[in-house]
C-alpha cells in the first residue's frame, strides 16, 4: 500500500481521476488487466463498442454477469476516495452527517461512511452494535502510518450486516462473511471459501513471483527497445550510406555519360573531317585531271596550229617483242556493290593480299573486310576513321592508314597498336610496311615519303624537286627485298628506292601507247619482281571521253611487260591493287563500289 503514503494533494491527480471521463472516479471497477474506470464509463464504452474492452490496453473483458457491476470494485481507490472526502470536509467545513449540526467534522466511520463531529464520534463509539466500527480522525489522516488501518479494514457483508467479510470464495471470486460460508458459499463442488488473510498471502506470493518475472520481462523489453533503437539508428545510417552511394553512383554515371558524349562527339567530328577530306581529295583529283587535260589540249592545239603540211619520217629500231599469255583482258572475278552489309562496299580504296586472304579497306563504311581469293566473305572489323590504305606484315599484322593515324590489328581484327601522323603529315594517303616493321607513308600534299619505326618514331623524310622527289605521290609498296616503289599520278612515272629510301631509278612517261602511263595510282610487286600498276586515266580532248584506265606490268628496271585494258567490264576509278603468287591482281574501284580480279601472268 505504498501509494497510500502519497501526499493528499496528489490523490486527485495521480489516482482518483478516471482516464475516460477525466473526472473523479464514481463507483470505480477494476478490470482483469488491473486498469480502473468508472462504472458509468465502462457501461457507455460497452454500448458504443458492442462489447467490453479495456479503454487503455484494448484487452477484451468477459463479464461474469450481465453488466459491468459484476466487475469487482477497486477497494483501494474507494479508500482513497474516503480519504479525499474527509480531507475535503476539513477544507470546506462539511456538515456532520449524524447530528446534522454545523459542528466541525473531526472524523469518518470507515464502516458507516459517515462524516462525524467530535460529539458524534463519542456517541458512535459508545453504541454496542457499532463498537467494532473503525473511525479515522483528521489527525489519523495526516499521519500516513494510520492509513493502512483504514484501507486494510474488512468491510461488512451486504447480506449479513453484522458480519465482516473475512473469507474469499475462489470459484465465485467474491469476499464473503462467516455466515455466507455456511449458507450460499458452503464448501463443495462450486464453492471453496478461505480466510482472506490466507488467500491474500497466497496471492501476494504469486504476485511477488509475477512482479519478479515482470521486472525481468521489463528489463528484457528495455533491452529490446534499446536494440530496436539501435536498429532504427542502423537503418537510418545504412539508408543514408546507400543514399550517398546512389548519389555517388549517379555522379559517376553522369561523368561517364559526359565522357562518352565527349568521345562520341569527337568521333563524329573526326568522321566529319574525314568525309570532308575525302571530298577535298576528290576535288583535287578533278583539278589535277582538268589541268592535265588542259595541258594535253594546249599541246595538241599548238601542234595543229604550228605544224606544216609535211610528214617527217624517221627510222629506228624496235625492242624485241615479249610474249605474255594473259588470255582475256576482262576481269576473271568481280564482287561487291554499294551498301553496308557483309560483302558490300562504300568507296573501297585499297586492297592487300596475304596468303589465301584478301583484305579490303572499305573506306566510307569505316571497316576492313576480309575475303578468300574467290571473293567469299570471311569476316570484318571496324576502324576508328575512314581507312584509306591497307597492307599486311609478314607476321600477319594488319596495318591500316585510318585518317591521320596508323592502326595495327591482329589477324583476328583486334586493335593492338596505333600512332599518329598528325605531327608530320598533312594529307597522308598510301602506306606499306617493311619486313622489320618500319612503316612507309606517302603524303600527296607534302610531296613526300615518310619512314617510321614500328612504334611511330620518324626515321626519314624524302621529298622536294628533282630526282628522288615527288609530285603528289599516292600509293606506295615494297618488294620482298624491302625496295620501295612509288608511282605519282601528276608526273606519270614511277621511282624506285632501296630499303633506306635512297633513290635507285625511275621510269615511265605520259602517253597513249600501251607502255605509256596515264595518272598511275595503285602499285604492287609480285614474287618475281614484276611491278603491277593501275592507271586512273584522264578525260580525252575529243568529246570528253575518259581513256587510259588500264593495268600495266613492268620490271623493276622499267622494262614494260604487258598492259591490260578491259573490253567489257571497264575500270572506272581504280585505286589500290594487290597481286597474288599465281599471277592475279585485285583492283579496288571506289566509284563502282567493287573489287575486280584480273589475270596478268
Amino acid at each position: 500500500m505504498a501509494a497510500a503514503s502519497l501526499p493528499l494533494e496528489e490523490f486527485d491527480e495521480k489516482f482518483l481521476t478516471c482516464p475516460v471521463c477525466e473526472e473523479i472516479y464514481g463507483d470505480p471497477r477494476v478490470l482483469p488487466c488491473l486498469h480502473t474506470f468508472c462504472t458509468k464509463c465502462l457501461e457507455k464504452w460497452r454500448r458504443e463498442k458492442g462489447h467490453l474492452t479495456c479503454p487503455t490496453c484494448r484487452q477484451q473483458v468477459r463479464l461474469q454477469g450481465t453488466d459491468v457491476s459484476s466487475l469487482p470494485p477497486n477497494f483501494f481507490i474507494n479508500s482513497l476516495l474516503d480519504f479525499r472526502d474527509l480531507h475535503k470536509s476539513e477544507e470546506y467545513h462539511s456538515q456532520c452527517q449524524m447530528c446534522k449540526s454545523d459542528a466541525k467534522v473531526e472524523g469518518k466511520c470507515a464502516d458507516c461512511s459517515f462524516l462525524l463531529c467530535k460529539n458524534c464520534i463519542t456517541v458512535h463509539s459508545s453504541i454496542p452494535a457499532l463498537k467494532d466500527h473503525y473511525i479515522i480522525t483528521l489527525n489519523d489522516l495526516k499521519n500516513p502510518s494510520s492509513r493502512p488501518k483504514y484501507t486494510d479494514r474488512a468491510r461488512y457483508c451486504p447480506r449479513h450486516t453484522d458480519q465482516r467479510m473475512t473469507f474469499y470464495c475462489q470459484p465465485c471470486a467474491k469476499l464473503v462473511c462467516r455466515d455466507c460460508t455456511i449458507t450460499e458459499h458452503r464448501p463443495g463442488p462450486n464453492h471453496d471459501p478461505h480466510e482472506v488473510s490466507e488467500v491474500a498471502q497466497k496471492y501476494k506470493t504469486d504476485l511477488q513471483t509475477l512482479v519478479a518475472k515482470t521486472l525481468d520481462t521489463a528489463d528484457d523489453l528495455r533491452k529490446t527497445k534499446e536494440t530496436v533503437g539501435q536498429e532504427l539508428t542502423s537503418i537510418t545510417t545504412n539508408c543514408q550510406t546507400l543514399r550517398n552511394g546512389i548519389q555517388e553512383h549517379f555522379i559517376q554515371m553522369r561523368a561517364k555519360l559526359d565522357e562518352e558524349k565527349k568521345k562520341v562527339t569527337e568521333k563524329l567530328d573526326k568522321m566529319e573531317q574525314n568525309q570532308k577530306e575525302l571530298i577535298v581529295k576528290e576535288e583535287k583529283d578533278l583539278e589535277e585531271t582538268i589541268k592535265s587535260t588542259e595541258d594535253v589540249l594546249k599541246f595538241s592545239t599548238d601542234i595543229l596550229a604550228r605544224g606544216g603540211g609535211g610528214v617527217s619520217v624517221g627510222e629506228g629500231s624496235l625492242c624485241p617483242p615479249i610474249t605474255v599469255d594473259v588470255g582475256s583482258n576482262n576481269p576473271v572475278l568481280r564482287f561487291g556493290q554499294y551498301g553496308s552489309q557483309q560483302g558490300q562496299f562504300d568507296r573501297p580504296r585499297d586492297v592487300s593480299v596475304s596468303g589465301d586472304r584478301l583484305y579490303v579497306a572499305d573506306t566510307c563504311n569505316q571497316r576492313v573486310q576480309v575475303f578468300d581469293l574467290t571473293g567469299n566473305f570471311c569476316y570484318s572489323f571496324p576502324t576508328t576513321a575512314n581507312p584509306g590504305s591497307i597492307t599486311v606484315h609478314t607476321n600477319g599484322t594488319i596495318v591500316v592508314r585510318s585518317g591521320k593515324e596508323v592502326e595495327k590489328f591482329s589477324p583476328a581484327g583486334e586493335l593492338v597498336h596505333t600512332f599518329s601522323l598528325d605531327d608530320y603529315c598533312t594529307n597522308p594517303y598510301g602506306l606499306t610496311v617493311q619486313r622489320d616493321g618500319r612503316v612507309v607513308v606517302a603524303d600527296q600534299d607534302k610531296h613526300s615519303i615518310f619512314m617510321f619505326e614500328a612504334d611511330g618514331t620518324l626515321v626519314k623524310q624524302v621529298g622536294g624537286e628533282g630526282e628522288g622527289q615527288f609530285n603528289h605521290p599516292r600509293f606506295v609498296c615494297v618488294d620482298k627485298e624491302d625496295n620501295i616503289i612509288v608511282p605519282y599520278k601528276v608526273n606519270h612515272r614511277v621511282q624506285v628506292f632501296d630499303k633506306n629510301l635512297n633513290f635507285q631509278c625511275k621510269f615511265g612517261k605520259w602517253g597513249k601507247r600501251p607502255q605509256d602511263m596515264m595518272a598511275p595510282m595503285g602499285v604492287s610487286v609480285d614474287c618475281r619482281y614484276n611491278v603491277v600498276l593501275v592507271n586512273i586515266g584522264e578525260k580525252s580532248d575529243l568529246g570528253g571521253a575518259e581513256h587510259g584506265k588500264k593495268l600495266q606490268v613492268f620490271r623493276l628496271d622499267g622494262t614494260w611487260v604487258a598492259t591490260i585494258s578491259s573490253d567489257g567490264d571497264k575500270l572506272n576509278k581504280p585505286h589500290g591493287v594487290a597481286v597474288t603468287d599465281d599471277g592475279h591482281v585485285f583492283v579496288a574501284d571506289p566509284e563502282d563500289h567493287c573489287i575486280r580480279k584480273y589475270r596478268y601472268m
